[in-house]
């Protein structure tokens, strides 16, 4: 499932409760595209859209397998507690006035897990929680604005927090 928003047309409606945006994976700001991306955009609209050339990319089952893919990733105790870490000090950050639920661990364990699959590795590393902790974490929070953005918040708590070693006996027991 993937859901956009845009922020501007939503400036002054209801914004989503905390417990249904913390439903979602990841949010993520896409930005403009640049200039050539853009007119190549706009020159494949002349003369019919660009919907009508879509075709599958995947059929139902290989969704399904690369779902069963992902679960299979190893993750060590080690970075499951740097990630937990991380998750409860979202909790008790100065600024926040909530902080990452429990369902936010588990978003964020299963997209390292994807990361790593998608790096062809079969072991998520710290790198993968700390490279996907703003994406998966922030918009789960909800800060005082005097504390400014959640991002910054997470970034701030990942220089603070020691990540687990690197550890390359994880291949072997694989």
């Amino acid at each position: 499932m993937l859901a956009t928003l845009n922020p501007a047309e939503h400036h002054g409606i209801y914004p989503l409760p905390e417990g249904q945006l913390d439903r979602f994976m990841l949010a993520t700001s896409l930005g403009y595209p640049g200039f050539e991306d853009e007119l190549q955009m706009l020159g494949s609209h002349v003369a019919r859209h660009p919907i009508d050339d879509l075709a599958p990319v995947f059929t139902p089952e290989a969704v399904v397998t690369l779902a069963r893919e992902v679960r299979a990733v190893f993750v060590s105790e080690a970075v499951r507690r740097y990630a937990l870490q991380i998750i409860a000090r979202t909790r008790t950050a100065p600024g926040v006035l909530l902080g990452c639920s429990p369902r936010a661990g588990i978003a964020l364990l299963r997209a390292a897990q994807a990361r790593a699959a998608m790096a062809g590795r079969t072991f998520v590393l710290p790198d993968d929680i700390k490279a996907l902790a703003v994406p998966v974490l922030a918009h789960r929070m909800l800060v005082r604005p005097e504390a400014g953005p959640a991002a910054g918040i997470i970034t701030t708590l990942l220089q603070e927090l020691q990540a687990p070693p690197e550890i390359q006996s994880t291949r072997a027991r694989l």
